[in-house]
């Protein structure tokens, strides 16, 4: 459709048609939340529609239900709606409660109770990638730079690298023993 005739057909200008901004502009929200409203409506199971429209489930926890598989969101809005906020704190996509837990667990904090075998997976493969970017940028560093870098610098990433080879085997030893 071109800008006239969508002008003609809808009486609207083209940039008063269906866009995100647009939308926004006439609903007087912003961006992203015409842009979170659109998703729920667009790839939303309809429980998920009627419970956000209702106002039982807000617009950011159903922008997060949205997300997941639709066969798995009837499923999500009913615990939502039976358990509240609580349920869905807990059970946000594996992949977004894995950076937010990564972060946490990288600085040395604890693992939150009661986490799936999926979530705690999803944390371990984003804690080990983070360590594996972190080495490789680490590498490169070095390599780029490496006349900035005394002895006592490479003495000492050697050494952290070292320790992490160590607490890994130490671990992988205390599997194979239990699981023996």
């Amino acid at each position: 459709m071109t800008p006239e005739t969508a002008e003609v057909r809808t009486g609207q200008s083209p940039s008063v048609l269906n866009t995100i901004k647009a939308a926004a502009e006439r609903m007087g929200i912003s961006r992203a939340t015409a842009a979170m409203g659109k998703r729920v409506a667009k790839d939303g199971d309809d429980s998920l529609v009627d419970a956000v429209r209702s106002g039982d489930i807000s617009l950011a926890n159903g922008y997060i239900i949205a997300k997941s598989p639709r066969e798995e969101q009837r499923d999500h809005v009913k615990r939502a709606l039976e358990n509240g906020k609580e349920w869905l704190k807990t059970h946000k996509p594996s992949r977004e409660l894995a950076q937010k837990i990564a972060k946490t667990v990288l600085h040395s904090g604890e693992l939150p109770e009661a986490l799936t075998e999926a979530q705690i997976t999803a944390i371990f493969l984003r804690v080990a990638d983070t360590i594996v970017t972190g080495t490789l940028a680490g590498a490169t560093c070095l390599d780029a730079h490496s006349v900035h870098f005394t002895e006592s610098h490479f003495t000492q990433f050697s050494a952290a690298h070292k320790r992490f080879g160590e607490a890994l085997a130490k671990r992988l030893a205390s599997i194979n023993v239990h699981d023996a």
